[in-house]
């Protein structure tokens, strides 16, 4: 049998045909807008009145990273900042062509040479640059755009929860235990090299196979994942970029989708079909969330509260009421009430101390130290009130020398403890050395933290850790006060 070989005319034919086909003549984008633009639907750009069963388009954008943003409280809030780069309507599907409405949008810039021809023909029909990627929104009929149209990072109202979707970061081939997060087989007791394995698969002979869906080890992550609820802390209406609360999936330089929250209802109404700038507005720069009248720092249960507009509490212990603030938002006393009690044995003189400096409280504050023995006479009927008088602190005698420390705040369920040594009863007799613990006991911490303080001179260098002294800019919401007992000499 012989084989046939095309001729060198045929092959240059062949040539000539693949070359024409293949040229790089570039689109006329001009020429294919205007021929599409006679086929194309007439549509408006105009603000439309939004009600919660309409449905918007949304928005692609361009994942930069994390960093925290401060609302005006001084609350911390950690942010994925998401940039709406060049996000421009490429396609209208309306319900008399296509059966449903919606929008194609496309993000980003692209060279010419990295977008095949077919796109770059569809691309110029809407008279746009070659983007990065593009897709499709399913959107009310009355929420349909022109061509063309850009859309803003103020599509999307600070205070408002957008849902965001994006491909997940790729792991790789990970065990069970990374996987599917197994706690893994014991680790001794002739357990020999399977810790992080998975155990049987498919047992014996019943049922004698492996089911379908059985967790095993496999490639973990680049999946298509929602996170549903975050809530647009800020918007930069500049820069067009979004704050929105938490993590986003994917890598830095990642595209993700972001659309309204689906089971949150807006509580204020959104801008339809999207935000249209007016003529000669003037936007600020930073549009922040509205963060309402409730201080996320204020709590109805205060450690110590100055009496009679005092400027100090009393003349060694200041009025600074903080509650450890972020550190430590929940560790308050229920109603001021601190219960306590000794778990260890001290002399008659120094039991005096203790309770001299506890009058001090009772007697410049609201703060209230009872006996644990007296809690249940005197507040058996609140629950509250020292978890129902099963909370306690312990006065502790740590026989160690000068140690002296406490418990910061009240923490439900864990030992309290006022621990003194022999050595913390000296000079005064240890009475400023209680009532500073004490102050930990409710709540403060140390003055010499103060994010004002200048210059701080050691008592003793040699006993004290550097530590000790680093400023704390979010644990202070008084002035700087040099006289209070909670400063380190």
């Amino acid at each position: 049998m012989r084989l046939l070989l095309p001729t060198s005319r045929s092959l240059a034919l062949v040539r000539g045909a693949r070359s024409a086909f293949t040229s790089s003549t570039p689109v006329n984008a001009s020429a294919v807008a205007v021929a599409s633009a006679a086929t194309e639907p007439v549509i408006e750009l105009a603000p439309k009145e939004w009600t919660p069963e309409k449905k918007r388009t949304g928005l692609l954008a361009v994942k930069i990273g994390m960093m925290p943003v401060w609302d005006h409280y001084g609350y911390r809030h950690a942010c994925t900042v998401l940039q709406v780069e060049e996000c421009q309507v490429t396609q209208v599907k309306t319900t008399e062509r296509h059966g449903f409405s919606s929008l194609q949008l496309g993000v980003g810039i692209r060279k010419a040479r990295n977008v095949t021809k077919p796109v770059m023909g569809h691309l110029a029909k809407a008279g746009v640059a070659p983007k990065r990627q593009l897709q499709e929104f399913r959107v009310s009929d009355d929420a349909l755009l022109p061509l063309g149209t850009t859309l803003s990072a103020q599509h999307f109202t600070p205070g408002q929860y957008v849902d965001v979707c994006g491909t997940s970061k790729g792991k790789g081939f990970q065990g069970v235990m990374k996987r599917h997060n197994f706690a893994g087989q014991p680790a001794s007791h002739g357990n020999s090299k399977t810790e992080r394995h998975m155990g049987s698969t498919g047992q014996c002979q019943d049922p004698g196979k492996v089911f379908k869906g059985k967790k095993m080890p496999g490639r973990l992550g680049g999946e298509r994942v929602t996170r549903d609820n975050l809530w647009v802390v800020k918007v930069d209406t500049q820069r067009n970029l979004l704050y929105v609360k938490g993590s986003v999936p994917g890598n830095n330089g990642g595209i993700v989708r972001v659309t309204d929250a689906r089971k949150k209802t807006p509580s204020a109404p959104l801008p339809y079909p999207t935000y249209i700038a007016a003529e000669g507005e003037d936007m600020p720069a930073e549009i922040m969330a509205p963060q309402g009248d409730a201080d996320p720092y204020h709590y109805d249960d205060i450690y110590a509260q100055c009496i009679d507009g005092e400027a100090s509490c009393f003349s060694t212990v200041t009025c600074e009421i903080t509650k450890t603030l972020s550190q430590f938002p929940t560790r308050y006393w229920p109603d001021g009430v601190v219960c306590w009690e000794y778990r260890s044995q001290f002399t008659a003189a120094q039991q005096s101390v203790f309770q001299r400096a506890m009058d001090e409280y009772h007697d410049k504050t609201n703060v209230r130290f009872v006996p644990i023995q007296t809690c249940a006479s005197q507040f058996g009927g609140n629950s509250r009130v020292c978890g129902g008088c099963t909370q306690r602190m312990r006065i502790v005698d740590t026989t160690r020398g000068t140690s002296c420390f406490a418990t910061l705040g009240y923490v439900p369920n864990q030992p309290m403890d006022l621990n003194f040594g022999p050595g913390c009863f000296s000079g005064d007799g240890g009475f400023s050395v209680v009532v500073h613990e004490l102050g930990h006991i409710i709540g403060l911490v140390h003055e010499h933290t103060h994010p004002e303080r200048q210059v701080i001179v050691l008592r003793d260098a040699l006993t004290l850790s550097p530590d000790n002294y680093l400023k704390d800019h979010s644990a202070h919401t008084t002035s700087y006060d040099t006289g209070s007992v909670m400063h380190y000499d």
